[in-house]
């Protein structure tokens, strides 16, 4: 199911909205302006009118996930997936990921009310929410294990949702098949040639690569020394 509504949603944004006015802006780049506004104007005309208006993407199936008494609401589904098309559609600076992420988390969250009667306990809820997000990152970025990965680990700070693995990449890679059978298994970004790399490359990706890698270890080292030198907590620092 939400192979498909990313797979739907990915054609009216790119292929409908996108690749209609991206020409007309190509012929007259001052139309981007008044364009783009409306788009902003009229996504939040459908976000007012949505029932749950607050929050989208990630970060409502984040909270979903963390509170017990949190749900994910259906009837804001229309609105806020129609709202995100048009801002991405006509321009606006936006991604597809946080819409995919939703729609799988609402799509899980039906799914088990739907279900519930059939002895499905609210951990259930939990876990189809996560198993839809990692379902919407595999189909709109064609990369089942990213999704996997995302489910897993964007609800904690500091351990993973083992018990969601299976469902997950149950989720993922059914979501990813049902959009390629319906959109093609094209790369998602697509170069025009091949570029071939010298060790000297290999050499420098890797020295760049251990330097990106060590910056969060020596920033969470740091702010640690300022601390203990300020004699100061991580509450109070904060």
């Amino acid at each position: 199911m939400t192979g498909i509504v990313v797979a739907i949603f990915d054609y009216v944004t790119n292929l409908d909205l996108w690749t209609f006015f991206s020409a007309r802006f190509s012929q007259n780049a001052i139309l981007a302006v008044p364009v783009v506004i409306l788009a902003l104007l009229f996504s939040g005309l459908m976000l007012s009118k949505s029932p749950v208006p607050i929050g989208s993407g990630t970060e409502e199936v984040i909270q979903t996930y963390n509170n017990p008494d949190e749900r994910m609401d259906v009837r804001s589904f229309p609105g806020k997936m129609l709202a995100a098309a048009v801002t991405i559609g006509l321009g606006g600076s936006a991604r597809q990921d946080g819409p995919s992420v939703y729609a799988g988390g609402v799509v899980g969250s039906w799914i088990w009310a739907r279900l519930r009667g059939r002895r499905l306990s609210d951990e259930d809820r939990r876990i189809l929410v996560l198993a839809g997000a990692a379902a919407g990152i595999g189909a709109v970025f064609k990369a089942p294990l990213t999704g996997i990965i995302f489910a897993l680990e964007a609800p904690f700070k500091d351990d993973l949702a083992h018990y969601a693995l299976v469902p997950s990449l149950v989720a993922a890679f059914a979501s990813y098949l049902t959009l390629i059978a319906i959109d093609g298994s094209q790369p998602l970004f697509r170069f025009p040639g091949v570029m071939s790399l010298s060790y000297t490359d290999i050499a420098a990706s890797a020295i760049l690569g251990l330097n990106a890698g060590s910056l969060p270890w020596r920033s969470s080292w740091s702010t640690r020394a300022w601390r203990k030198t300020c004699g100061v907590s991580g509450r109070d620092s904060t």
